[in-house]
């Protein structure tokens, strides 16, 4: 018998693999939240991800804040399971990680207008979404001043 494939417009399509795996992580995040407390101890391709973010901000001495659903889940709202690394970096130091990401084993992903960068960690097939200090999450701040959309008003 076929899965079913579950759909919903504008989304991915999510298999029932899928889910068991999101299951998964949040049962192992749910057992390890008393001593899991640096993103670092991420489990799995998480925490390998993390790590390999951390070696190349570490290489270019730069700061950098952990953000999105990983930052949720740490700061206990552990009902959300996320698919992506979210990091903030300062403005003027994006370009130069994206750059040397891409000596990193990272894939640098096609940038579509308007928005931030992303990049995929080949070894783990996660993605890592770049934020920039002090700008919505979902708009470069050109773009947002030229969007009318709700979204881009509330920074979502």
């Amino acid at each position: 018998m076929k899965p079913y494939i579950f759909t919903v417009p504008n989304v991915r399509p999510v298999s029932l693999e899928f889910l068991s795996q999101r299951l998964d992580l949040a049962d192992l995040l749910l057992a390890g939240r008393d001593r899991m407390f640096a993103p670092q101890e991420l489990p799995g391709r998480y925490g390998r991800v993390v790590r390999a973010v951390d070696r190349l901000l570490a290489a270019m001495q730069c700061p950098s804040v952990l953000a999105g659903g990983w930052a949720v889940w740490r700061h206990g709202f552990v009902g959300r399971v996320t698919q992506d690394v979210d990091i903030v970096l300062p403005k003027e130091r994006i370009d130069e990680f994206v750059r040397l990401s891409g000596l990193s084993g990272f894939e640098i992903l096609p940038q579509p207008a308007g928005r931030w960068p992303k990049t995929r960690h080949k070894d783990t097939d996660v993605t890592v979404d770049i934020l920039p200090e002090d700008a919505s999450a979902r708009h470069t701040g050109e773009a947002c001043a030229n969007d009318d959309s709700a979204s881009a008003r509330h920074g979502r």
